[in-house]
């Protein structure tokens, strides 16, 4: 249907690449820039607010703890 904003287009060539490359960027994005004001976990948060240092401190003695 000409002019329909949701019919298919024959010329688009899809690609898992580029939805991948999305989400990876995403993530990148919220790993770099936590927001403490929506947090999943509320005393984590509350220690990044009080002392951001310790935060990346306990953050880093995390990963250090359960990396493979």
């Amino acid at each position: 249907e000409v002019g329909n904003k949701m019919s298919y287009d024959k010329t688009y060539k899809w690609s898992p690449a580029l939805q991948i490359r999305t989400v990876l960027l995403s993530i990148q994005a919220l790993l770099s820039a936590p927001n403490p004001d929506d947090p999943l976990a509320n005393d984590v948060a509350e220690q990044w607010k009080t002392n951001e240092a310790q935060a990346i401190e306990t953050g880093g003695c995390w990963l250090n703890a359960f990396k493979s």
